[in-house]
């Protein structure tokens, strides 16, 4: 670079929030308090290509971390969903020990009509729909 500086550099800098607009900035120094649009702004100097860049840049890191933070709480959400779901599950299965979709295959495998109208067929479906009828 033009002054000496090299990418590495700008390893110890540490991320602050401008008091003039609010956008993050990379600090150098703890006494830096404005990101460096507002600094010049504040100066009136003139600002460059590269501080448009900085400033494009800058905008759109804002834009992210606010994008960021929404997917954040949505996520937070449905997780919350998940495990109530999850719960209603547990509690469903609890009552009889079996799944719903395990319980529907019982049932459609003891049914009479698959058995010759067999009164033990018939037995064993009431019960399994009297379990489901439970579960519901």
């Amino acid at each position: 670079m033009a002054d000496g500086a090299s990418r590495e550099d700008s390893a110890g800098w540490t991320r602050a929030v401008c008091i003039d607009c609010g956008k993050p900035f990379p600090r150098r120094s703890d006494y830096e308090q404005r990101c460096m649009i507002c600094y010049k702004e504040s100066k009136d100097y003139k600002l460059l290509v590269g501080d448009l860049c900085f400033e494009w840049a800058q905008r759109t890191l804002s834009g992210a971390e606010a994008q960021l933070v929404d997917v954040k709480r949505q996520l937070d959400v449905s997780n919350r969903k998940l495990s109530a779901t999850k719960k209603k599950l547990s509690a469903k299965q609890g009552q009889t020990g079996l799944s719903p979709v395990f319980l529907k295959k019982l049932i459609m495998l003891s049914h009479p009509d698959h058995h010759d109208g067999s009164r033990v067929a018939t037995e064993v479906t009431q019960q399994l729909l009297s379990l489901r009828s439970k579960t519901k």
